[in-house]
């Protein structure tokens, strides 16, 4: 078996315990330590959606298509930027449903703002820990805290069917994080685009 990365071949050399699945996982923590992430693994040149039906006598090649963590994570944060103008949108058509008492229309968008509020924060997270961005230091860390204190109330409040919460949140608490949220990225922007210099 043939393992490329970025179409360059690995010198590899399988164990006899080895599965699939292990391989996979060896070369994701090599690439990770290299800051690199797999965004695409093809198996004999196809895209392989169950690796568990493949056995490895029946593999020639793998390839695993990679880029620099850095770029992924710069990537993300402008995704970050261009949705929260979609999410605001969103939260106004949801105050507007919830005002009008129709609260099925209401709860299908809160369902994809929630998921997008846990996006933001997932990504958020992401770049603070892959790119040691440091939130404390970057006086981000006041955002966050707000930001993760504020997603948990929602997620409450939807919980627990409170829909004059889950407004005031939307409406009052919302709004404002993710304006600071918007404003400080740019900032964090600069660090990984900095830190990224200085190790070319």
């Amino acid at each position: 078996m043939e393992i490329y990365i970025d179409e360059e071949q690995l010198g590899f050399e399988l164990g006899k315990k080895d599965t699939l699945n292990s391989i996979i996982k060896t070369i994701k923590e090599y690439l990770w330590e290299q800051k690199k992430a797999v965004i695409e693994i093809r198996i004999n040149d196809e895209n392989i959606d169950d690796i568990k039906s493949l056995n490895l006598s029946e593999i020639k090649r793998i390839n695993f298509e990679t880029r620099k963590t850095e770029v992924l994570l710069l990537e993300s944060l402008q995704e970050v930027n261009i949705y929260i103008d979609k999410l605001k949108l969103g939260i106004e058509s949801i105050l507007n449903y919830l005002s009008n008492n129709n609260e099925k229309e209401a709860m299908e968008l809160i369902i994809q703002a929630i998921n997008g509020l846990e996006w933001i924060y997932d990504i958020l997270d992401s770049v603070e820990k892959l790119a040691a961005v440091k939130y404390n230091e970057k006086s981000f860390g006041d955002v966050f805290l707000k930001y993760e204190n504020i997603l948990s109330e929602i997620l409450d409040s939807l919980e627990n069917k409170d829909f004059i919460m889950l407004s005031d949140l939307l409406e009052f608490e919302i709004g404002d994080i993710m304006d600071e949220i918007k404003e400080k990225l740019p900032e964090v922007y600069d660090f990984i685009l900095t830190e990224e210099k200085k190790r070319v």
